[in-house]
């Protein structure tokens, strides 16, 4: 639970566009994270919570340390900000939407994360700065 704490307070923050490569290898946090474990960074912690742009992000970016945390017995919630929809311009964003949820259902469930721990919150794809009073209010549902 410390280190995940003191990943929150030693930054650097991604802002915009994110940071870029020279940036993160100067993180001092990152740097000392060489060889500690999964089972490790989740010692202490209770609950896992997940939060992804948009489906697939969270397996992505996330997916063994989601497999991690459930191994142990944990709880982990995945909150979806938006379904992505405006990933492939050429595709019905409508259909997209749906898909994109399904595929998110179907991969969190193949790393044993119970559906009632899922949660699509369906913000516009693209459009989420401006919404972030809206984002935080969505969180005591989940």
């Amino acid at each position: 639970m410390a280190a995940v704490s003191a990943a929150v307070d030693a930054g650097p923050l991604i802002h915009g566009a994110g940071n870029t490569e020279a940036e993160w290898a100067r993180c001092e946090w990152l740097q000392g994270m060489d060889g500690v474990t999964l089972p490790a960074l989740l010692a202490g912690c209770r609950r896992l919570v997940v939060v992804a742009p948009h489906p697939d992000d969270e397996v992505l970016g996330c997916g063994g340390l989601m497999w991690t945390a459930r191994q142990a017995r944990m709880e982990v919630t995945v909150l979806s900000v938006s379904d992505g929809e405006a990933c492939y311009p050429w595709m019905d964003a409508h259909v997209l939407a749906k898909t994109r949820r399904a595929e998110l259902l179907a991969a969190t469930a193949t790393l044993g994360i119970e559906a009632n721990n899922v949660h699509a919150l369906g913000f516009p794809d693209g459009a989420v700065t401006g919404s972030e009073t809206l984002l935080e209010d969505a969180w005591p549902r989940c």
